[in-house]
């Protein structure tokens, strides 16, 4: 039997340098299995041992992934402090979607992604009609987005078009969360400098932007 916190067991796994990058044996979601004893890969059972929703350990490996290496361990750690204080996953989720969304809207040039996050913000209202109306129209503004000329050099379009795939992941259930995120990290690094954008570098800032939106995302604290 399992006697350390899901905390305890991240600053053991800080502590003991066991974290690296790019390996289910020693990432953040492995480390967790491992101790767990479940496949190393399995977000499903990671879940059932830890009581969270499955689509935050999603988040938690993706953006662990996603950071510099001293960043990635630190957050680590910073995921389980902030799971130690969520008492409501739904608030959790709902918020955490507002702040990704919102890193994504200057980058919105089909007026998709402002409807969504009222949605969000408004969730215990939203019908399933809603939600499937916003699915809808982002896929139409979607279909407008995909049929117009695109070519490397126009990286505003490649940029409105993952805010556009953020967007609908955004009217999915909380499981497209971590997709959301990356859509939206795509939408970032896309819209600066084409020559930057294969630069470590610029992802690890809108990853940064993205950690930081989760850790400060309401969870009914």
């Amino acid at each position: 039997m399992i006697k350390e916190s899901f905390l305890e067991m991240a600053k053991r796994h800080k502590a003991g340098d066991m974290l690296v990058q790019g390996d289910y044996q020693t990432c953040s979601v492995g480390c967790f299995n491992r101790d767990y004893g479940n496949d190393l890969n399995d977000f499903k059972a990671l879940a059932g041992s830890t009581g969270y929703r499955e689509w935050t350990h999603h988040i938690q490996e993706a953006i662990f992934e996603g950071l510099p290496e001293d960043d990635a361990k630190n957050w680590h750690v910073r995921f389980a402090e902030k799971m130690e204080t969520v008492k409501d996953f739904d608030a959790l989720y709902h918020s955490f979607m507002v702040g990704v969304l919102k890193v994504a809207l200057p980058h919105d040039k089909y007026g998709v992604v402002q409807p969504v996050i009222d949605l969000h913000e408004n969730y215990k209202d939203a019908t399933p009609e809603d939600w499937e109306n916003a699915k809808r129209e982002t896929n139409a503004a979607g279909a407008e987005a995909w049929t117009g000329p695109v070519t490397l050099s126009e990286s505003y379009s490649w940029s409105a078009d993952a805010v556009i795939h953020a967007a609908i992941h955004a009217t999915d259930e909380a499981m497209s969360a971590d997709e959301v995120a990356r859509n939206t990290v795509e939408a970032v690094a896309k819209a600066g400098d084409p020559s930057e954008y294969y630069s470590d570098e610029v992802f690890f800032v809108a990853w940064q932007e993205i950690s930081d939106v989760f850790l400060n995302a309401k969870g009914g604290e």
